[in-house]
């Protein structure tokens, strides 16, 4: 009978299923059981890691190579030597997380995120703990086989707020900072009496939006409206409408703001032009 003393989950053929690796004490060889992805267990009983002995007392996982396959750490006790794995990898694919808390702890302990892909819904948490003993890179890693491409991912974060992103590349690592914007308005130039708007996008719904113009606070009225909304609309542009656009984010998650990259507006005349930037002028 093993003596187990510690143990792991990873997708370590990253088909999007977590596998279980147990790490056992008193020279005995270690455990893997590769996940069926039908509620079984297969027992893998070749390989040097199932057969190299050690008195093992902890287990992390680890892409050191960048791969995006799992490597495998094992610490062993009475002077043993320590051993370490190269995962020689495969062809299924694969995407990694490593995640940067603002509101949240910097190294977002806590933070959950689910992918879906393939048909599979997949969960991961940032833990600081993985195994006796023992800690798993911070990086979150998900397998998922043959898909070509992720459906949706949603990060939670300690804070509570929530984002949900799509387009997300696979077979890459993506460094996600906690953040309510998406993305930017943009600079832009606008004939006089003509009429412009600025967008921000959220990761996002539920926020309050202030948009200000030079540093002040802009209000609804005149020719401005959407001066709390995710757009902002300016009609009838005059020369005093130029100036340097900013919009300020508020959530609801433990007071989180963000104030958005400025946008340039500049007004410049028509006359004697076909275009100005990219706006056609009449």
């Amino acid at each position: 009978m093993a003596r187990s003393s510690s143990s792991a989950w990873v997708d370590y053929d990253n088909d999007g299923w977590l596998d279980l690796f147990v790490a056992n004490a008193v020279v005995e060889d270690n455990d893997l059981y590769h996940n069926n992805g039908d509620g079984t267990f297969t027992a893998i009983t070749s390989g040097a890691v199932v057969s190299d002995g050690g008195h093992s007392v902890g287990v992390a996982f680890a892409d050191y190579n960048n791969d995006g396959y799992m490597d495998l750490a094992i610490s062993n006790d009475f002077a043993s030597a320590n051993f370490l794995y190269l995962n020689n990898g495969g062809s299924n694919n694969w995407v990694q997380f490593s995640l940067g808390g603002v509101v949240s702890n910097y190294a977002a302990l806590g933070a959950k995120l689910r992918l879906y892909a393939g048909g599979i819904a997949q969960l991961r948490e940032i833990t600081g703990q993985t195994g006796h003993g023992a800690q798993n890179e911070l990086r979150a890693h998900f397998g998922i086989g043959s898909a070509t491409s992720i459906d949706s991912l949603v990060i939670e974060w300690p804070s509570c707020l929530k984002m949900y992103l799509s387009d997300v590349a696979i077979n890459q690592v993506h460094e996600i900072k906690e953040a309510l914007i998406a993305s930017d308005p943009e600079d832009t130039t606008v004939c006089p009496t003509q009429d412009f708007s600025l967008s921000v996008e959220t990761y996002d719904t539920g926020y309050n939006y202030q948009w200000k113009k030079d540093g002040v606070n802009l209000v609804n009225g005149g020719n401005i409206s959407g001066a709390n909304s995710a757009t902002l609309t300016v009609t009838n542009v005059q020369p005093s409408d130029a100036g340097d656009y900013t919009c300020l984010i508020t959530g609801s998650c433990a007071g989180l703001t963000e104030e958005s990259d400025t946008a340039f507006v500049s007004v410049e005349s028509c006359l004697g032009r076909l275009h100005i930037g990219n706006r056609k002028c009449s």
